[in-house]
């Protein structure tokens, strides 16, 4: 009768130590593809979004920008009230922009000359903070905000004529 040889499952160290590092090999290889495709993937997806949300605005680009005019949507039924109440709003929002630029000028002003012009911005904007009616729901916030913006107006005109 014949001897057989049994195959063992018992691995030789050599043949285990082949498969661990072919494991190895493998999970390296596996992450460099994943760095691979998440350093091509992240531009492609800036590209594509921005190319979509030209077409499809899904979010207003504009959410913090204060419109200098005021835009009729839809004709109103009673045409004495509405073009007054958008006037009213207008007014606040041009002071709050003529505001917000004067701020933005006040963080690079270094001149005399460019803190005048600061200067003539914030004056704009008390005017302006001045002209919202008492009946707009605005009032009490335009109010608050004439005091704010004549510190600022102070500290900018100390700065013009060379006060610092």
């Amino acid at each position: 009768m014949g001897l057989y040889k049994i195959k063992s499952n018992i691995l030789s160290d050599n043949e285990q130590n082949r498969i661990i590092e072919t494991r190895r090999k493998d999970r390296s290889l596996n992450k460099k593809l994943l760095i691979v495709f998440i350093i091509f993937s992240i531009p492609l997806g800036i590209y594509f979004s921005s190319r979509f949300s030209e077409r499809l605005p899904l979010t207003s680009k504009s959410s913090t920008q204060i419109p200098s005019k005021p835009v009729l949507v839809t004709p109103s039924p009673v045409a004495s009230e509405s073009p007054t109440v958008l006037l009213q709003t207008d007014t606040f929002r041009e002071a709050v922009s003529k505001a917000i630029n004067a701020a933005n000028l006040t963080q690079s002003a270094k001149s005399p000359d460019d803190w005048k012009i600061v200067t003539s911005e914030w004056e704009a904007a008390i005017a302006l903070m001045k002209a919202v009616p008492s009946s707009s729901q605005n009032y009490p916030i335009a109010q608050q905000k004439i005091i704010e913006y004549q510190k600022n107006l102070n500290y900018a005109h100390k700065n013009a004529i060379g006060g610092k």
